[in-house]
């Protein structure tokens, strides 16, 4: 039954806190995807982590919500065995649609409820793990990942090089398969008074801020950007690094052997990365490996420029908008790139909106849930 009768419901089923609401590609996603769907009456729920509140907060973002853990910080091994013993998918009608974030949760829900399920790859999560956990548990991985392609109904891949590299792994998935790049909330991520925005984090007007938001972790290569920092002889630049991981206390070791500006924001709310991002002058990206990462179409329809490397769709994203410079690995690339585009006074980025609204995405997502 397709989505268009409104006795449907949308499943949202991911490994994040229900009560959290900061920088995060994934949630930012889900969230998105759940406002364009509210919008046009459609009926959303999410199943995550942590203790459901009465004044959760994603009242506002999801028509309903539940908790299969109330440890929000459970890891992605305990919250799929939880998937197979919980009693929240009781909660789950036949004409609904399924949407998770992991192909291996494609698994216990294909095996319990007989739904339409959707998949959507962040990147390459296969990829991901092999570098975070080594070969013996990637090769674990890649059967469940088989296995649940199989099951699946529906890909949805948010980067064009991650959906060529998966056809190319498993050229039958290519019916199942599609591309949906990232989109942002345009409501919420538009150009404001950057003098004003500066003032509300104490910001000096007479420095350039460059501007990284995301998960302290290995892909994200923190560690680069701060050595490179390190490297550009002006006073006039502030590095402002906003989220938190496993590496926080490393990183912040190594910011402290320099003697440039460099602040730890921590986790903030993400109601205030709008106005982070239009105090900021440049969003700096190193990261190692992404798929098509929310905050640099987020900054540009902030109408702030992007230094990143040749990661996920960025480099395609950037050419679209003339939005910034694509970098190497290497300290030269960073600090040149970073120079070239704050000698530029005034950026106009105004197809940003247009491109990468978040009703776009929704809409071609819609359509992948009415297929039969």
């Amino acid at each position: 039954m397709p989505l268009s009768n409104k006795n449907s419901n949308i499943i949202f089923i991911e490994n994040e806190d229900i009560n959290r609401d900061s920088s995060g590609g994934v949630m930012s996603y889900i969230i998105n995807l759940s406002s364009y769907f509210m919008s046009i009456g459609l009926s959303t729920t999410l199943i995550g982590s942590g203790k459901a509140l009465g004044d959760n907060k994603s009242n506002c973002k999801f028509s309903k919500y539940f908790s299969i853990s109330e440890n929000p910080a459970v890891n992605n091994l305990k919250f799929l065995i939880k998937l197979f013993k919980t009693s929240q998918l009781k909660n789950i009608n036949k004409n609904d649609i399924i949407h998770v974030q992991r192909p291996e949760m494609v698994i216990p829900l294909a095996l319990r409820k007989q739904n339409k399920i959707i998949c959507t790859l962040h990147g390459g999560q296969d990829l991901a793990v092999l570098k975070k956990k080594g070969r013996v548990i990637a090769f674990f991985y890649s059967i469940l990942q088989y296995i649940a392609f199989v099951m699946v109904d529906e890909l949805i891949v948010v980067d064009k090089k991650n959906h060529e590299r998966y056809i190319q792994k498993y050229s039958w998935i290519k019916k199942k398969i599609n591309l949906i790049p990232i989109s942002v909330d345009t409501n919420k991520f538009y150009p404001k008074n950057k003098i004003e925005c500066k003032a509300k984090f104490s910001f000096s007007l007479d420095k350039k801020i460059l501007l990284f938001i995301g998960r302290l972790e290995y892909e994200k290569n923190v560690e680069f950007i701060i050595n490179s920092f390190n490297n550009i002889k002006n006073n006039h630049y502030k590095l402002v690094i906003v989220g938190a991981g496993s590496l926080e206390s490393k990183l912040k070791k190594l910011a402290c052997l320099h003697s440039y500006d460099i602040d730890f924001l921590g986790e903030i709310d993400n109601t205030l990365i709008p106005d982070l991002l239009n105090s900021s002058d440049l969003l700096l990206l190193a990261s190692i490996f992404e798929g098509s990462p929310t905050v640099v179409k987020e900054a540009l329809c902030c109408n702030v420029p992007v230094v990143s490397t040749d990661v996920g769709d960025v480099k395609e994203v950037l050419s679209l908008v003339d939005g910034g410079e694509i970098i190497e690995f290497t300290t030269s690339s960073f600090v040149n790139a970073v120079d070239k585009v704050l000698s530029k006074e005034n950026w106009d980025i105004n197809k940003a909106p247009n491109l990468f609204s978040h009703m776009l995405m929704g809409k071609k997502t819609l359509t992948i849930y009415n297929q039969s």
